[in-house]
């Protein structure tokens, strides 16, 4: 699927998150819930010590930012696959599915 905008895309992916809690899809549910977590921290700002407010504007991510974030997280999901080697085949599946549950948003 094609996105248009990061809004889109964050979009869907909440909409996914949701529909894989409904269907009580544990793998799908964390994968996703990873990668919002990732978006989020992505668009945080550092507050300066001199600033009381804790409501400051968020950095805004453009689609080619969500695009390397989804990327990044991918990455380091085939570098803990490469670590583990072939002891942990469960664990390896695992993560195996949690990417190509990612890899649809690319």
């Amino acid at each position: 699927m094609h996105y248009d905008t990061p809004e889109v895309l964050i979009g869907q992916l909440r909409k996914d998150l949701l529909e894989a809690r409904k269907m009580r899809d544990q793998l799908a549910s964390s994968a996703l819930q990873a990668l919002i977590a990732a978006i989020d921290n992505a668009n945080a700002v550092a507050i300066p010590k001199t600033i009381i407010s804790t409501e400051v504007p968020r950095r805004e991510l453009s689609l080619h930012d969500i695009q390397e974030i989804i990327k990044n997280e991918i990455l380091e999901m085939r570098q803990a696959m490469k670590k583990m080697g072939s002891q942990k085949s469960v664990y390896i599946d695992e993560l195996r599915d949690k990417i190509a549950v990612l890899e649809k948003y690319l």
